[in-house]
């Protein structure tokens, strides 16, 4: 595929922020890309963007049975063969659970990473949200501080009632 460029690891730093992840198994070399969720159109957008730089697989599945109802869900899953690039990336923003790399969150949250996280992981009902659950509360201290001083964009960080943080801006 295409080498690596800063567009890649734009795309990347949005997607990670958001729903996607890097998978690494111990007993595997590599890590490789991987996502899934119900919009479609929104993945066969990634999946394009994703495979002009690696092997990539998108597929639809049904998922297992939720614990509590039962229910199960239709979504697409996109995943790329494994691959010493996401493997390099896997090792700054995982150790071990995902993290946020503060120096290369600086570097690349451009415009268009700015965009692909809020597809992934925003809403706007009245105020823009961003949900980074996953991140400790210093982590979202630095995204709302570099939301401010690069896109001038001034957020508060709210709290739902499992105590993870959001970002309002």
């Amino acid at each position: 595929g295409k080498a690596p460029d800063r567009e890649l690891y734009e795309f990347l730093t949005g997607a990670l922020l958001g729903d996607a992840s890097l998978e690494k198994y111990p007993n595997k070399l590599n890590a490789r890309y991987a996502e899934g969720a119900g919009n479609q159109k929104y993945l066969e957008w990634k999946y394009k963007f994703i495979s002009q730089y690696f092997s990539c697989s998108f597929n639809e599945r049904i998922s297992s049975p939720h614990t509590k109802t039962g229910k199960q869900y239709q979504g697409w899953w996109l995943r790329s063969k494994v691959h010493p690039i996401l493997t390099e990336i896997h090792s700054q923003w995982y150790d071990p659970k995902k993290i946020i790399p503060k120096s290369f969150i600086s570097k690349y949250l451009t415009e268009f990473a700015l965009t692909i996280w809020f597809c992934d992981d925003g809403c706007s009902t009245g105020a823009v949200r961003f949900y980074p659950m996953a991140f400790s509360d210093n982590e979202v201290e630095f995204i709302v501080d570099l939301l401010k001083s690069r896109f001038n964009l001034q957020g508060s960080i709210l709290k739902n009632q499992k105590n993870q943080s959001l970002i309002n801006l």
